[in-house]
């Protein structure tokens, strides 16, 4: 059976294909360590911060070329901050040469409320009590097409020109592949158009918040992001399907031990952002560039 975990990891990959691929991540040279993107009890977070932590933590480097990447490699940071604080304001020492990461870790294991692993019997239960936690995500399919937002096609420019195909759209004057097929020439020959295929549904993110909530011939757009204008067609949807006991038994106590941490953790996390608070700046983060 494919992992839950696998899930995750493929919808980073599916986020850079619906939005324009990225290999390289643009910081704001506006200051020398780029733009704020938050506060832990006053404390900045800037850009460079942020690719700074992630250079020393290879796994989270890739994240660095989209925003919901950029999101998580921000919360881990946020929470290595909020424990680094939480362990000084408790006294607890540092080994010799721990860094904050390890330092956090540390704490992490040592104020959480403990899990214990389930036996079977115990994880079925877990099972009947919590399907949507072996459930595959939903998914629709969608249709893409994108112009750079300076582009000009029948002397019209970008956003004017996806508005007036969308209006062919929803009368049934045209079909997705017309428009794929006008935007083409102006569109790297390596960039996927048209069908995307089936996308899941299991991320935070506003375009897959609006995918989510669309219904079957939906379109989703014009809008433009970093520069770019983007129209979507959802043309298909499955629902989310609950896994049988058989086929997640192998797994379930790991599931049912990981949710429990993740659900203690969240539980200690709150308590810590009581005494330290952490700020967030949306709009900086939405704004960020990638190319």
């Amino acid at each position: 059976m494919r992992s839950f975990k696998s899930f995750t990891r493929q919808l980073s990959l599916v986020l850079c294909a619906l939005l324009v691929s990225v290999t390289a991540y643009a910081a704001d040279e506006t200051s020398q360590r780029g733009p704020l993107l938050a506060t832990v009890n006053g404390e900045p977070i800037h850009v460079r911060d942020l690719q700074a932590y992630a250079k020393g933590n290879p796994i989270m480097t890739g994240y660095m070329t989209h925003l919901p990447g950029v999101r998580r490699v921000l919360d881990d940071l946020i929470n290595v901050k909020l424990l680094v604080l939480e362990g000084q304001r408790l006294g607890i020492q540092r080994n010799e040469d721990e860094k904050d990461d390890r330092y956090a870790l540390r704490l992490r294991n040592q104020l959480m409320e403990k899990c214990e692993r389930p036996d079977e019997a115990e994880a079925k239960g877990f099972y009947e009590a919590h399907p949507e936690v072996f459930s595959t995500p939903a998914y629709v399919r969608v249709n893409k097409v994108y112009l750079k937002a300076t582009d000009k096609v029948e002397d019209m420019d970008a956003m004017a020109f996806l508005k007036r195909r969308s209006e062919g759209l929803r009368d049934g004057s045209l079909n997705f592949e017309d428009i794929v097929a006008k935007v083409r020439p102006l569109i790297p020959s390596d960039i996927r158009l048209g069908d995307m295929g089936f996308i899941p549904l299991n991320e935070k993110d506003p375009l897959i918040d609006q995918l989510s909530q669309a219904k079957v011939h939906d379109l989703i757009g014009p809008f433009e992001n970093n520069g770019f204008i983007y129209l979507f067609q959802v043309t298909d949807r499955r629902d989310p399907i609950v896994l049988s006991w058989d086929e997640v038994k192998g797994s379930a106590q790991d599931m049912a031990f990981s949710h429990c941490m993740q659900t203690h953790f969240a539980k200690l996390r709150r308590e810590i952002e009581s005494r330290f608070p952490v700020v967030i700046y949306e709009e900086t983060l939405k704004a960020l560039k990638f190319n």
